[in-house]
């Protein structure tokens, strides 16, 4: 058989084995980037919901250091004990909380009283790397993890510093969480079956892993710092923010690969470690096709070849004929690599090949030109740069990891002729050629389906946080049984979460009467494709009947199933005299005028509804790109209520309290307002607004002729008697005395003789402001009647005798003050202002009291008795009753 002839077969074999490697490469390169995307997606969960729970922790700390030091530098051990103790009762996941002097002795835990630990951690490895953190800068730090000698535990210390006034270390305050606890994070994760996931400190010591190897001890898994890819990667990267790396794994084997996630706020790693052998399965099973269909093709040639072969052997006298065979063959050939090429030009994806050291555009099919809206003259020989957004120099890393095959794909923002920018995968491998290599790259445009990606989540936050809502109770039913029911519908009807799923809706009516009656008004409407609406009356669990504007639907056509949502209008049913008023409240509901309702992202108004607009007094559309800070009063509200507000909502949950707002006009109103996360991604929120101004301006009447002294605006008799009741409960819980300063003033009544009682109350305005100036925030002054006060002192010493020295110089701080000359202005209509100058003291009785068994008559009473030895011994004076 001719040369020439066996060459061409062996180039057609040859060609369809590229075809068919390149095939291969393909799916190779788009299963892997599949793996490492979803491994991304999982660290990137993980790290946040690890990096959320340590961020809460260190609150936590700090306000147990805040409540410790409230007293001075010096920390009270017993306090701090009690501190500790009732913190860790609270959070079962900690497995104890420790305070330890800098030099490593703990001087206290959970479990442990003060004075009962003989510890000291001043060699422990895990406490040295904490305090050289410090000197760092570092103030929380999550130590590596320890082994406890009896129980074999393993704990993670948390640690923080507790600084005196001078800014010196003073103590350290652990929390000391149990390797269990953290794997809890991802314990139940589905990919857990074939990957393993934990957090790895920048010293390679492993915080927790699920699942570990079951032949390793958990001295060895978490008592040595770990070697392999991953963290060999992280280190010569210095600790990159994300990525992935394929490699061998110290306990699981010699090719992992693992995709990893660095926490936001701490310096630990969310890691997953996927067995490359699983990978290779998914990509086998995909080829396994190919493959095949191959093997038949080269079965089919080889067999063609032989059979050629022979003819060519046995007739060697039709020379002629062969040559014009093979001139036939070549022309074939030509027509093969004609369609090769016609594959690339016609080819619907589009495709570049370009030089991965330049980035120039050296080749484009007719889909690329299309695509990118430039004539193929001018795509060819453009720079890469030109048409992809990330800057050069990253560009030319991408292009040599595809080079060396370390990532083959990528998602970029292509830029078309026109400037539309728009998002593309890219699947990019080296190909070779006469004068090198060159990269080939298949390109997709994903815009469309990113865009439907993140609209469909926006769509599902939105629908979460209207069903999870506060003020609407929103309920499925099948033939009358509940299916679902929202948590408030569950609270409407006083029933625990999960508590109606398949009861029947019968229970909720007064009876069957009401229940059928209910049926058979509702149902035909909702078969007609309609919305039922009406108000009906409802029973509670515990019994109580409430009133609730109902409304339904019908969910889809032949599915059963209906949605009601309920509205709680007992209070406007039962008042008689508000009928008008209710039907006009039920028309604004139902039109969507009695909540008001907006949307906000980055604390910048995106919608309104009229009932809003109309309730901060804008115009429609007004409000529609304004900051939400206009609706505040004042700077601190403003920053007060984010704080509180987005970090609850942050966790995913409502938020819900009542706060005063401005209104354009710059009048002030209270609302009850709520609000939750519509998209964690997009970062916004919704929040539902009651104006309740009328019910606090209630409330503040009411509490304000209950509890205070209606000249002096002071705490009356009724509310002393209630915080003394609070000061010496908090006394027996914190061992400490507090003080009762009885007060009367002397020559009072002359000056009531003299000049009448309205001079008489400008002075006792002017004592009840003398006395507040005296005394600290946390302290009460109330006026007990008359020209008679009582100063209630809390919170002094454990020591009493320290507390009476307080005391002591409170009262006689007050005694000077109230000792100093009174100008009290008269003013007098229709004639001059004019002064009354006055002279005044104070006779003030003392009793310091603790949890010693008296009670609250008693210890008033023997400050009045006090008070009276004052009088007795010349007035202006003040006497201890001991």
């Amino acid at each position: 058989m001719p040369q020439h002839l066996k060459g061409t077969i062996v180039a057609l074999a040859l060609l369809l084995a590229a075809y068919t490697v390149l095939v291969s490469w393909f799916s190779w390169v788009d299963e892997k980037a599949n793996f490492v995307q979803n491994l991304k997606t999982i660290t990137e969960l993980e790290a946040r919901a690890v990096d959320n729970y340590f961020v809460h922790l260190e609150g936590d700390l700090r306000d147990l250091s805040a409540e410790m030091t409230l007293g001075g530098d010096r920390i009270d051990l017993n306090h701090a004990y009690q501190i500790v103790k009732r913190y860790k009762a609270n959070h079962d996941e900690v497995y104890n909380v420790t305070l330890i002097r800098p030099d490593g002795e703990i001087l206290l835990t959970a479990k442990n009283a003060p004075g009962t630990v003989h510890v000291t951690l001043a060699n422990e490895a895990s406490f040295i790397g904490y305090l050289d953190d410090l000197k760092a800068g570092q103030t929380l730090g999550i130590g590596q993890p320890l082994l406890a000698v009896v129980s074999k535990a393993v704990i993670v210390p948390v640690r923080i510093a507790i600084r005196d006034s001078a800014g010196k270390l003073a103590y350290i305050l652990s929390a000391n969480l149990p390797h269990e606890h953290l794997r809890s994070f991802w314990k139940e994760a589905p990919v857990t079956t074939t990957a393993a996931i934990g957090l790895m400190r920048d010293n390679g010591f492993l915080l927790s892993r699920y699942p570990v190897p079951g032949s390793l001890g958990l001295e060895k898994i978490y008592g040595e710092p770990r070697t392999g890819a991953l963290i060999n990667h992280l280190r010569t990267q210095q600790f990159p923010e994300s990525g992935y790396v394929q490699g061998p794994s110290s306990l699981d084997g010699p090719d992992f690969l693992n995709a990893f996630r660095r926490l936001p706020s701490y310096p630990v790693t969310v890691f997953v470690a996927m067995p490359m052998t699983e990978v290779r399965a998914a990509w086998m099973a995909r080829v396994q096709s190919t493959y095949a269909a191959v093997f038949l093709l080269l079965a089919g040639g080889y067999a063609a070849f032989k059979y050629a072969t022979r003819r060519q052997m046995a007739s060697d006298l039709e020379r002629k004929r062969m040559d014009e065979a093979r001139e036939a063959f070549a022309q074939r050939l030509r027509q093969s690599e004609e369609r090769f090429r016609h594959f690339f030009e016609e080819n619907s994806s589009v495709q570049l090949i370009m030089d991965p050291i330049s980035g120039i555009i050296e080749d484009a099919n007719q889909a690329a030109v299309a695509y990118y809206g430039y004539p193929r003259e001018q795509l060819v020989g453009m720079l890469i740069s030109h048409i992809n957004t990330l800057s050069p120099e990253r560009l030319a890393q991408e292009r040599l990891n595809a080079l060396h095959e370390s990532r083959n794909y990528f998602q970029f923002e292509h830029r078309l002729a026109s400037g539309d920018l728009r998002d593309v995968e890219v699947h990019s491998t080296p190909i070779q050629s006469h004068d090198g290599a060159r990269l080939l790259s298949i390109v997709h445009d994903v815009t469309d389906r990113n865009l439907a990606q993140k609209r469909l989540r926006q769509v599902l936050d939105e629908q979460k946080a209207i069903l999870n809502n506060d003020l609407i109770g929103i309920v499925t039913t099948l033939n009358r049984t509940i299916v679902w029911a929202n948590p408030a519908f569950e609270h409407m009807l006083g029933y625990q979460a999960g508590e109606l799923k398949g009861v029947s809706t019968r229970v909720n009516y007064p009876s069957d009467e009401a229940y059928e009656a209910l049926g058979t008004a509702a149902y035909p409407v909702l078969a007609a494709g309609k919305v039922f609406r009406s108000q009906i009356e409802h029973v509670r669990k515990d019994g109580q009947h409430i009133w609730l504007d109902v409304s339904g639907e019908m969910l889809g056509q032949g599915s059963g199933q209906s949605l009601w949502g309920f509205v709680d209008i007992t209070a406007r049913v039962l008042g008689a005299e508000k009928i008008d008023t209710l039907m006009r409240q039920q028309k604004a509901i139902l039109n969507n005028e009695l909540v008001g309702i907006m949307t906000a992202r980055e604390r910048t108004i995106e919608w309104a509804n009229p009932a809003f607009e109309t309730m901060f007094g804008y115009a429609p559309g007004e409000l529609v790109g304004v900051p939400v800070r206009n609706g505040y009063c004042s700077d601190e509200a403003y920053e007060t209520f984010g704080k509180n507000a987005y970090a609850t909502i942050a966790l995913g949950q409502s938020y819900r309290t009542e706060f005063e707002y401005l209104r354009k006009d710059g009048s002030r109103f209270f609302a009850d307002v709520s609000g939750s996360v519509l998209s964690a991604s997009t970062g916004e929120s919704l929040w539902c607004f009651i104006d309740v101004t009328e019910r606090k301006r209630i409330e503040l009447e009411i509490n304000q002729l209950a509890f205070y002294d209606t000249l002096t605006a002071l705490p009356n008799r009724r509310l002393l008697l209630d915080r003394l009741s609070q000061a010496m409960a908090a006394n027996r819980r914190s061992e400490r005395h507090g003080a009762v300063m009885f007060l009367d003033l002397d020559n009072f009544k002359s000056l009531n003789d003299v000049h009448g009682h309205d001079v008489g109350d400008l002075l006792l305005l002017e004592v009840a402001d003398r006395l507040k100036g005296c005394v600290r925030q946390i302290d009460t002054v109330s006026r007990f009647g008359g020209d008679e006060f009582v100063v209630l002192l809390g919170d002094l010493s454990a020591d009493k005798a320290e507390s009476m020295v307080l005391a002591k110089s409170i009262a006689e701080k007050i005694r000077a003050k109230l000792a100093e000359p009174y100008v009290l202005t008269i003013n007098t209509p229709g004639q001059p202002a004019s002064t009354v100058t006055h002279r005044c003291s104070a006779s003030i009785g003392v009793r310091v009291f603790a949890s010693n068994g008296l009670g609250r008559d008693e210890i008033l009473k023997s400050a009045d008795a006090a008070m009276y030895q004052a009088k007795d011994g010349g007035r202006n004076a003040v006497r201890f009753c001991e």
